[in-house]
């Protein structure tokens, strides 16, 4: 997932960090890069479902914190 983000291929991360979450649903990383690959392929609900898991696994974790991960 994080080789597609860096090289802009967004949908394809999505896909799989998708895979990745399935397999572990806790795994912070894999949900982060559900989050921002989703925003940035345009599927905002997505994204938004993704921040939501994430504020469940990590109360304390911003838009911001993503940032500095991506």
């Amino acid at each position: 997932a994080q080789a597609h983000f860096l090289a802009g291929r967004y949908v394809e991360a999505l896909s799989w960090a998708e895979a990745a979450v399935r397999g572990a649903p806790k795994y912070v990383f894999a949900n982060c890069a559900i989050a921002v690959s989703a925003a940035l392929a345009g599927r905002p609900e997505v994204a938004q479902k993704a921040v939501a898991r994430l504020r469940q696994l990590q109360s304390r974790l911003r838009i911001s914190d993503l940032m500095e991960i991506f």
